[in-house]
Formats: structure tokens, sequence, C-alpha cells
């Protein structure tokens, strides 16, 4: 068990330094030996995204997500891949999940590109103001506690 955590830090640490083809080496037996395992899962995503590998990472985070890793910077981060793909519908809605969990958060923004790209003018303004909204509401609890 020790050694799957600290495979995990190295792998990410391989992430870090732009090295996705190390993270891999590291990752792809550990997900044979921990296929359940949500963060061995997350990490091989972000390591197939890193090497260029957008439809394998894309499964890989919706794998993570069914895992428990469901977090807005996962959701985020396979809106992205689904941008770069062109599944602008299924950006959508990874992005709102992830607005949805972090309302203040830059999923929101990519929310509204998305609207954008889809020619959506409405909702994209409607996602801008709310963030705008929660952003200074924030600032404004931020000034009070500073």
């Amino acid at each position: 068990e020790d050694h799957v955590g600290a495979t995990k830090l190295l792998a990410a640490a391989h992430l870090q330094n732009d090295q996705p083809g190390e993270a891999r080496a590291l990752l792809e037996p550990l997900m044979v030996a921990q296929p359940k395992d949500a963060a061995v899962v997350n990490l091989l995503g972000t390591a197939y995204a890193r090497a260029g590998d957008d439809t394998l990472a894309s499964a890989m985070l919706e794998r993570a997500i069914a895992l428990g890793a469901d977090t807005p910077a996962v959701r985020q981060q396979l809106g992205q891949l689904q941008l770069a793909t062109g599944d602008t519908a299924a950006a959508g809605e990874s992005f709102a999940r992830a607005a949805e969990q972090d309302p203040g958060g830059d999923a929101a923004f990519m929310l509204a590109l998305t609207a954008l790209r889809e020619g959506d003018l409405d909702r994209a303004q409607r996602t801008v103001d709310q963030l705008l909204t929660e952003r200074s509401a924030n600032l404004c609890l931020k000034c009070h506690l500073d």
C-alpha cells in the first residue's frame, strides 16, 4: 500500500514536470493492480491528456468521476478535452457540473465560452453575470475578513 502512494506521488511529479510518458509508465501497471483507485485513474487520464491522447484521456476522466473523483477540477479538465474534440454539448454539461460544485470557479468562464461557441448569447451573458455576482460577493466577504 505504501508503494501505491509513493508511485502516485512520483507520477504526479512527472506530470508537474511535463513528463507524461514517465507518468504513464508508472500509472498503467498501477491501474491494472488498482483498477478502482479513482486517483490512479484520474492521474492516468491527465497523463494521456498531456500526451495528446484526448479520447483516452476523456475515457479515463469519465471513469475517475464514476469512481468518486467528481471534483470541479476533474470536470473542468474533462470539459476542456470534450471542447477540444468538438463535443460542445458534453463540454457544456461538464462545465455546468463543475460550476455547480464551485460557483465562483473558472469552470463558469468555460461554460460561458461553450455557450458562445454554440451561439447562445443569452446563456453566455447569464453565466457571466452569475459569475460576476458570485465573485463580487466573495470579494466583499474577503474584505470584511481582512
